[in-house]
Order: C-alpha cells, then structure tokens, then sequence
C-alpha cells in the first residue's frame, strides 16, 4: 500500500519565518521547505521545496509502521487548545491506500501525532545532515 504525507508546521505569530513543511510522494520522494525570510502579508510560504531524494524501504516501512502502530488513525482529526495565544499549528495531511485523513493539531500534543511526525522529522533531518 502506497503511502503519501504532508505535514506543515504554521506559526500562529505574525509572518511566516521558520514555517515549515516536509512530504513523501507516493513513489517515496522526499521533499522540505522552510522560510528563511518572511513573506508578503497573507501568505504562509516563501521558499521553493527542496528534494532530499528518494525513501528506502526501511525508511517508508518505519514511517508506514509509525502511522499504523501509533494509533495516530483512531485520534480525532482537529485537535485545538483555544485557551492558549500564539503558538503553532500543525497539519498532517495522509494518504495510505484508498484512504485519506487530515489532522489539525493547535497548541496540543496528542501521543500519536507526536510520534508520527517525529518518525517524518528524524527523516529529513538525516537527510539534511547527512555528510557528502
């Protein structure tokens, strides 16, 4: 089963700089892209995505593995903390087959969607960093 993924990290401060946001393609392309400047007023992105190169099997399987095994599909898809002023929201956007979900997570910290995003962070951060 082909899985895709978008997750976006959006500042709730005004201006865009640090957003950011990573991707798998269906085919296991790896994408990321975060502002470095601030953007015209009204838009959350500035820079282009940058292509990290292709997932390996391990890589998709422990990403696959993090989605079905966190329980992150059983949380409820918005999950909001009115109370708090400022500070994040992010998005997860996921596609596993024929099936797709789009979860909201603002100013909380659900287990599962914490443990699916740190899987897809951990990722591209080997990607950036990995030495030439």
């Amino acid at each position: 089963m082909a899985l895709e993924l978008e997750f976006r990290r959006i500042s709730l401060q005004p201006g865009c700089l640090g957003n950011e946001r990573m991707r798998v393609g269906a085919d296991g392309a790896l994408d990321y892209s975060q502002n470095l400047a601030e953007c015209v007023p009204g838009q959350q992105w500035n820079s282009q995505w940058q292509h990290l190169g292709q997932l390996g099997a391990d890589e998709l399987s422990r990403l696959s593995g993090a989605v079905l095994d966190s329980g992150l599909l059983e949380l409820e898809q918005i999950s909001v903390d009115e109370s708090v002023e400022g500070g994040s929201r992010e998005e997860l956007d996921l596609r596993f087959g024929d099936d797709s979900w789009h979860f909201v997570v603002q100013n909380t910290r659900p287990p599962a969607f914490v443990s699916v995003t740190r899987v897809i962070r951990q990722i591209v951060a080997d990607r950036q960093f990995r030495p030439n």
